[in-house]
């Protein structure tokens, strides 16, 4: 093999070689990225939710986030955040996890699920300016006339308003 030729496949594998760190490096920073999500979801996010919040209409952080989580196959650490002090985190991964089929959900989470659900913590709720409002999750659950939990799953769904 001439000088030349091993020099072109020295180049061709190095370059191989950086695809592939740069793949891999690229993978363990998204774990790292979900386990700073996890953390900042369970201790520092807010007790609001909504999906136009403020002047400008926009999710809640901590509903980016979960979003995140849930559209990356995260569910591992939604069901962790069940256990989490803040109900609007509890609330999210709620309604994060009741989207996901059941039979990747062990039956104490589907228990845990179910006590949630009823529970009376409150959840501010924020919908443009001034409008919104503090729910308790059993009533952002299960109201059937509060379209709070229909926009939240739309938007972790990825659909549009209707």
């Amino acid at each position: 093999m001439t000088t030349k030729r091993k020099i072109i496949l020295s180049a061709f594998i190095g370059l191989i070689l950086s695809i592939y760190l740069v793949t891999l490096f690229a993978q363990d920073s998204n774990i790292s990225n979900h386990d700073q999500i996890y953390q900042y979801l369970m201790d520092s996010s807010e007790n609001l939710v909504g999906t136009n919040c403020g002047i400008a209409g926009i999710a809640s952080t901590n509903l980016k986030y979960t979003k995140t989580l849930f559209t990356e196959n995260r569910i591992d650490l939604l069901i962790k955040l069940l256990d989490s002090k803040i109900p609007a985190t509890q609330y999210l991964a709620i309604q994060s996890l009741l989207l996901v089929d059941s039979k990747y959900l062990d039956s104490l989470t589907i228990t845990r699920l179910g006590e949630l659900k009823k529970s009376k913590n409150v959840v501010g709720f924020c919908n443009g300016c001034f409008a919104g409002g503090i729910y308790t999750i059993n009533k952002l659950i299960n109201d059937k006339k509060n379209d709070t939990g229909k926009s939240i799953r739309n938007y972790l769904l990825g659909k549009k308003e209707e």
